[in-house]
């Protein structure tokens, strides 16, 4: 039961703040870092969705040390290491793709590091989490919420350029992806109670999770 609601809980707060980054990245980076490098927003999609994984290693990991496989995470750890080494080192010698490299092969390392640490928790544990019922709905709920992001922050751009103001510009950007980010939230919170994506149980496992499950009004 731990471990289901520790996979469900990492799901419902990592995907949406991997695909939040990546759909809004070319906002984020220019707001944050105005005259960066012009490849800034595309390593941060790459990273953002990394993050997702980044969050399931760790939370993998824990579980496999909970129950007595310390050294999987080690191994596991390793192979990620030296698949990261090898794809940058592939593509960034790559002129087409270059310092992008970088972030695919973090992205890279991190998955296969995920996927094989699901593969011993499912082959180890006397109990195996169902992992497609944990995340579909996460899932879903990251999707509605990454469109309606992606949407929201175009539509505002083009309105306030639409009054005369630079779609470019580090104000209209900030503005668009300020609003964009609240309502994705909403809307996030909106579909996580619709779908029951989460329970009161769920949330009793994280400090205060009693007062949030109050305040969504959840069962």
């Amino acid at each position: 039961r731990v471990t289901e609601a520790s996979l469900k809980l990492t799901g419902l707060l990592a995907l949406p703040a991997g695909i939040g980054l990546a759909v809004l990245s070319y906002p984020i980076v220019n707001v944050l870092y105005p005259g960066s490098h012009t490849e800034g927003p595309a390593l941060l999609t790459f990273l953002g969705v990394a993050s997702f994984f980044v969050c399931l290693t760790l939370i993998t990991n824990a579980v496999l040390q909970a129950y007595g496989y310390e050294r999987f995470p080690v191994y596991t750890l390793s192979i990620g290491g030296i698949i990261k080494i090898v794809v940058t080192w592939i593509l960034v010698s790559n002129p087409d793709i270059a310092v992008r490299g970088a972030a695919i092969g973090t992205l890279s390392c991190y998955v296969v590091i995920s996927i094989i640490n699901i593969i011993l928790i499912y082959l180890k544990l006397p109990e195996k989490p169902s992992l497609i019922r944990l995340m579909i709905k996460p899932v879903l709920a990251t999707l509605v919420m990454g469109v309606s992001a992606y949407l929201l922050y175009n539509f505002l751009q083009r309105l306030l350029s639409g009054v005369g103001m630079d779609p470019e510009g580090r104000g209209v950007m900030l503005l668009a992806m300020a609003a964009s980010i609240i309502a994705s939230v909403v809307i996030y919170l909106v579909m996580i109670i619709v779908l029951r994506a989460i329970t009161k149980e769920d949330l009793a496992m994280i400090p205060k999770g009693n007062k949030i499950a109050k305040l969504l009004r959840l069962k």
